[in-house]
């Protein structure tokens, strides 16, 4: 059993009915369809290479339009049950054909003088055209409709895949937590749980270097370093221990107790000229709350932080204050701990011996 055809088609074929019938009725165009009318025309007194030039023209004209409104058809036969509109495709290729008949029949009038059935494929080209520009004017609403939808569609496409990019972030934040969480759980020392924390911070914030910061005072030392320092940020680490106000942002994070987060660390009026790259600095607390330090992350400029991301040092640094601050806490006389730490690809200069401190404290 044959399928119904498609109300496309059915469209396609009333347009192309209309083309063939209505020449038909204009008087005189039926009984002389195939009637000669030798005698008309000038086409014998062209030169030849004129006439040589519209009848090559012609005849090429014909056979593109022929071409193009196959491939049309093609098109539309292959994505039938997705194209909308496929009928308008199909009656604007029965337009180019009929036009690509009138170049046609300018060549066989050149050759037989078959005049009436020039003027019928002229009709029927008129119909076809007539009947499928009526058609196009009510489709400009409903294309407006379609592609309305199809922006509202991408935008909720996009927010998807947001979300979707969302929950990926915080199960992968979730599972560094708790790989942290599981590492930290070996740690016996505030050094181990500083470089535990740094080692799995660093590959995945795509850090290049990282850096925790203890505050005396106003002299801070670096107590953990991973990574690559390079710059300023080098030179400073490798004096043992500066003035906090030689970092200003460092100063200013350490006194206000306010994270700072730079997708440029030269985006920042007044800059030092050395310090370059994306910059992020957690403020490290004690268990009076007072800033004790700090975390320092470096990566290439212009990588925006994301909450993520910035979510993970503040646990990161809320961790790495809980044994520091328990340490200093808990002692009660004057003792020191040594820990080589080495800025890896920095110069033998920026190797020392760091001596923390830990002054007495009365347990709060």
């Amino acid at each position: 059993m044959l399928a119904r055809p498609a109300p496309s088609l059915w469209r396609t074929l009333a347009i192309a009915a209309a083309g063939l019938t209505a020449p038909l009725l204009w008087p005189g165009v039926l009984p002389n369809l195939l009637t000669t009318l030798p005698g008309m025309g000038m086409h014998g007194a062209l030169p030849p290479a004129l006439n040589l030039l519209t009848l090559s023209s012609d005849l090429l004209i014909g056979v593109a339009y022929t071409f193009i409104a196959g491939v049309l058809g093609l098109i539309v036969y292959q994505n039938r049950r997705s194209l909308p509109f496929d009928w308008v495709i199909l009656a604007f290729g029965l337009f180019i054909v009929a036009c690509g008949l009138t170049h046609v029949m300018h060549v066989l009038t050149r050759v037989t003088p078959l005049y009436w059935l020039d003027g019928y494929v002229r009709g029927l080209t008129a119909a076809v055209s007539v009947a499928t520009a009526a058609a196009l004017p009510p489709l400009i609403p409903r294309v407006a409709t379609l592609l309305n939808a199809e922006r509202t569609l991408l935008g909720q496409q996009r927010d998807l895949e947001r979300t979707n990019a969302a929950l990926r972030d915080a199960a992968a934040r979730s599972d560094l937590l708790a790989a942290l969480g599981d590492a930290l759980q070996g740690a016996r020392t505030g050094m181990d749980v500083q470089r535990t924390a740094l080692d799995r911070l660093g590959p995945a914030l795509q850090a290049s270097s990282m850096l925790v910061v203890i505050l005396n005072g106003r002299q801070v030392r670096a107590s953990m370093v991973w990574g690559t320092l390079t710059g300023r940020t080098a030179e400073l680490v490798a004096r043992g221990t500066f003035d906090v106000q030689d970092a200003p942002v460092l100063a200013r994070t350490l006194h206000t107790g306010e994270p700072t987060y730079l997708a440029d660390y030269q985006s920042l009026p007044g800059a030092h000229a050395a310090l370059t790259g994306a910059y992020a600095l957690e403020p490290v607390f004690g268990a009076d709350g007072t800033v004790m330090g700090g975390v320092a992350t470096w990566r290439p400029a212009g990588q925006a932080w994301t909450d993520g991301e910035q979510d993970l040092l503040r646990r990161a640094a809320g961790t790495i204050g809980r044994p520091s601050s328990a340490r200093r806490c808990s002692a009660t006389s004057p003792s020191s701990e040594t820990r080589s730490v080495k800025p890896t690809g920095t110069s033998n200069a920026a190797t020392r011996t760091w001596t923390a401190s830990r002054p007495s404290r009365p347990t709060t």
